[in-house]
């Protein structure tokens, strides 16, 4: 993780913490500060951050070589100073099949 949050730095698309991890549920709740996104935006009550939730699920997946899913609960640009998402495994968000 620390790798990934130097990366992140050093490609200005926002600095990475992990506020919750639950590593054998495959669940976290992460915040990305300075967001290439929107950080800096006007207020505009309503997130903006839909692709930062792509990027993020595509970035678990491809270090756990699992499905995951991102959504975003604060964000900038609806009046917080920080997007924060919450990040689980795909069948954790569908249930048990």
């Amino acid at each position: 993780m620390a790798e990934l949050k130097e990366k992140l730095i050093s490609l200005k698309v926002g600095v990475l913490r992990i506020e919750e991890a639950d590593e054998e549920k495959l669940q976290f709740v992460l915040t990305v500060s300075e967001d290439l996104d929107c950080s800096g935006l006007p207020i505009f009550g309503e997130s903006v951050c839909d692709y930062d939730e792509g990027f993020i699920a595509g970035i678990f997946e491809e270090y756990t070589g699992k499905e995951f899913m991102a959504k975003e609960f604060d964000c900038w640009a609806t009046g917080d100073r920080t997007c924060r998402f919450v990040v689980k495994q795909i069948e954790a968000f569908n249930g048990p099949s």
